[in-house]
């Protein structure tokens, strides 16, 4: 046992600064953990919308492309005259309440998952000097799901098929 110059024993352990000092430093280090952690949350969820956004958007375009490789006809207003409403042979597109439909033969299926709404679809034929027409699609999704930051999310998606 050491001992001071008065004659006290010297125990071993922290004084009360010490202690202040590293419960301080401690609280530093939690409080840079848990804002790392709450920012990498964050950035997930928005890449998880993204993703979803980005899903619903590849999956409509083709399925549309698809719809229009089979028609025997396509029926669009005349050129620089959008509208919202395709058909395409036996097949019909239109949105409803920001959901894209697909009509076939009666049966009606929702294309756009529920976590998404369609902000706006256009369909807009394209008269072509000396060449085939072609029709334009543009397409704007939206994430509706909880983010945080309670940001907007989405994205417009746009692509040129040329009829037959």
């Amino acid at each position: 046992m050491k001992k001071y110059k008065s004659g006290k024993k010297f125990e071993g352990g922290f004084t009360l600064i010490e202690t202040i000092i590293y419960m301080g430093l401690l609280s530093i280090i939690l409080l840079i953990i848990t804002n790392l952690l709450i920012t990498a949350s964050y950035f997930s969820q928005e890449e998880t919308a993204r993703l979803e956004i980005q899903k619903n958007g590849r999956f409509v375009t083709e399925l549309i492309i698809r719809d229009l490789q089979n028609a025997s006809s396509v029926d669009v207003p005349n050129d620089n005259n959008p509208t919202n409403n395709l058909i395409a042979g036996d097949v019909s597109y239109g949105l409803i309440s920001g959901t894209l439909i697909r009509s076939e033969s009666g049966d009606f299926d929702n294309v756009t998952s529920n976590q998404v709404k369609v902000e706006s679809l256009e369909f807009r034929k394209i008269a072509n000097v000396g060449g085939r027409p072609s029709i334009q699609i543009k397409i704007n999704i939206n994430f509706i799901g909880e983010v945080e930051g309670k940001r907007d999310i989405s994205q417009e998606f746009e692509t040129t098929y040329y009829l037959k």
